[in-house]
């Protein structure tokens, strides 16, 4: 008893410094995941005792970033959840981020992990006809793992899940199973080391006019997240945009952000207390029209379903609410409402996949992964062949550390898009 008792206190010992270097929330990691990442570590270094282990944590910064990075690293890949850079080409083509004639678009994204987003920043904006002349992207991360992967520029299929042929013709050189992307796009980004909870983070830098921070707040507990958006909020320009993550969407402070309303962006505009801006598009569309099927995934047009014409349910206010309609509501940050909403359109459709979908959303913005899960499941029951909820569950069984089950999600969703193409 007194053995199991020492290694729970080293592993606790390990996790405290993993979390003192981070700012991680034990929680969002789970324990299976430290573990993991602990017993490579231990194998790596050819140590058999946790406590030795600990030790050697607790010693060398070198051993604790690598620990670090084996607990830290997602899995990433190019034009991941594809609207986000919709959102950001269609932005400056309508002036919502306001760009002077010769001013350089500053762009930051962090975490940057092995590259794939800030890359697919710069393809984004140099396919819309921004010149690599008029980009600075600083992507950072506080792996120096992953930047060396990232400056290397080199990837393999799996990074590309759902990219056109036309994207890797034009941007990568393709030799067998290696894509090595071309040196305009590597010129457009900077890569550096940097950890977003120290206050000496890009403390001395200009102000960036769109901030990619998806995926991170989900490690952080509440305290951390708030002192996380303060800072994104501190490095944008004035009406300058933020993309979260899908299940980082919640408990927004409107003092800070405004939420955009632009389909599965997840976008939000620096507030200035004025009205949520509004880009042209309509909100949490459907990618799979059987009518009309089209490619869902990088930049594809987005068509709203039958669905959509169904008998609406009724609002607060007595008016009529489509499934589009809180669709927009959810993108405004109105989750009470818009969950209420699509509860009674589910009363009323229950064979309905994209309301189950949307209520999935929902569910996730407002932190409940368990109902989350389970409304995607309800979904995917309904209409096996849909497209985001295929990736989403892919992304929430990732985050559980279910790399399996969540892999053959992805190849399901790989498949749907092959077959649209």
């Amino acid at each position: 008893m007194a053995m199991v008792g020492q290694k729970m206190s080293a592993l606790e010992a390990i996790k405290r410094q993993i979390v003192m270097a981070t700012g991680m929330d034990p929680d969002s990691v789970g324990q299976a995941s430290y573990e993991r990442a602990i017993r490579l570590r231990m194998t790596f270094l050819n140590l058999n005792s946790l406590e030795a282990y600990a030790a050697r944590v607790s010693s060398s910064h070198d051993e604790l970033q690598a620990l670090v990075d084996e607990v830290t690293i997602p899995e990433t890949w190019f034009f991941r959840d594809g609207e986000p850079f919709k959102c950001l080409v269609d932005s400056i083509a309508k002036g919502v981020i306001p760009l002077g004639d010769m001013e350089k678009l500053r762009v930051l994204s962090v975490p940057c992990s092995t590259g794939e987003e800030p890359y697919s920043i710069a393809m984004s904006l140099l396919a819309s006809g921004l010149p690599v002349s008029r980009l600075q992207i600083d992507a950072m991360d506080i792996s120096g793992r992953v930047l060396e992967r990232a400056r290397a520029g080199v990837y393999g299929p799996n990074s590309f899940r759902g990219v056109s042929q036309n994207m890797i013709r034009r941007y990568f050189d393709v030799s067998g199973e290696r894509y090595e992307i071309h040196s305009d796009v590597r010129a457009a980004v900077t890569f550096r080391q940097g950890n977003i909870l120290s206050s000496e983070f890009l403390a001395s830098c200009q102000n960036y006019h769109v901030i990619f921070c998806r995926n991170l707040l989900i490690y952080f507990n509440v305290e951390t997240k708030q002192r996380v958006l303060k800072k994104l909020h501190g490095l944008l320009k004035e009406s300058g945009l933020l993309f979260l993550g899908h299940a980082e969407t919640g408990r927004i402070d409107k003092d800070l952000f405004e939420a955009v309303r632009y389909p599965r962006a997840f976008a939000y505009q620096k507030s200035a207390r004025k009205k949520t801006p509004v880009i042209d598009r309509q909100s949490f569309s459907v990618a799979n029209n059987k009518e009309s099927p089209i490619h869902p995934g990088f930049l594809g047009k987005v068509i709203l379903s039958r669905e959509d014409v169904r008998d609406a349910v009724v609002d607060m206010e007595g008016a009529p609410c489509s499934l589009s309609g809180i669709s927009e509501m959810a993108d405004r940050g109105e989750l009470d409402n818009a969950e209420r909403l699509c509860l009674q359109f589910l009363e009323k459709y229950r064979d309905s996949g994209e309301a189950y979908y949307i209520l999935a959303l929902i569910q996730l913005a407002r932190g409940n992964e368990l109902e989350g899960e389970k409304s995607l499941r309800k979904s995917l029951y309904l209409d096996p062949n849909h497209y985001e909820s295929l990736t989403h569950m892919a992304t929430l069984l990732e985050g559980q550390g279910k790399f399996e089950h969540a892999e053959k999600y992805r190849l399901r969703a790989q498949r749907v898009a092959d077959r649209l193409e």
